[in-house]
């Protein structure tokens, strides 16, 4: 589990903390697949756990990318 935290904070790390609060929705989803993941990782479903990291990811980063091409 410490590793997974260290990973964790490590996503973190330059990343705007006010971010969520700006995307609709972001806080939502993202607590959303935080759980899907959690519950993956309880059930030992790395497996299904780590499909829903990449998404949760990809659909983030997407968001943050779309969100800053419309402040243009």
């Amino acid at each position: 589990m410490e590793k997974l935290n260290s990973i964790i904070q490590s996503l973190w790390t330059g990343f705007p903390q006010q971010t969520p609060h700006l995307l609709p929705d972001q806080i939502k989803l993202s607590l959303l697949e935080h759980d899907e993941m959690l519950q993956a990782v309880k059930k030992g479903k790395m497996d299904e756990a780590c499909i829903v990291l990449e998404h949760h990811i990809v659909r983030a980063g997407r968001n943050v990318l779309e969100n800053l091409k419309k402040k243009k």
